[in-house]
């Protein structure tokens, strides 16, 4: 790569005027993030970094999961389908839950979801 100097007479921001015009623009859009190999647990989670991200209990136990990791959240695909979408979590160990990925009978639910919560 050839590197070019500005001269004695020429000032950074002239050279870059006059460079600016060859430059070639963006096109389409690149998302930045992170693509990473990953495996579903059989209790419906994927291991991302400290955190676990839960998926629809139908996945439970699937080997071939790819996680899309960005700034802002995490998307859980299968076989090219995204399957899940979580607001990434930056503390450590915790567990990201959807309420709607779980398929339990009313008879499996945890007394918590039964319950409303009285104020």
């Amino acid at each position: 790569m050839r590197k070019y100097l500005c001269t004695k007479n020429e000032r950074k921001g002239e050279r870059f005027q006059q460079e600016k015009e060859h430059l070639l623009g963006i096109s389409g859009s690149h998302p930045c993030g992170r693509k990473i190999k990953a495996a579903v647990n059989s209790l419906a989670l994927v291991n991302f970094e400290t955190n676990a991200y839960s998926v629809p209990t139908r996945y439970a136990g699937r080997k071939e999961a790819e996680i899309h990791a960005y700034v802002s959240h995490i998307e859980i695909t299968i076989y090219g389908e995204c399957v899940a979408k979580h607001e990434r979590s930056y503390e450590k160990f915790q567990e990201v839950f959807e309420v709607d990925h779980m398929n339990w009978r009313k008879s499996q639910e945890p007394f918590s979801m039964r319950v409303p919560m009285s104020r």
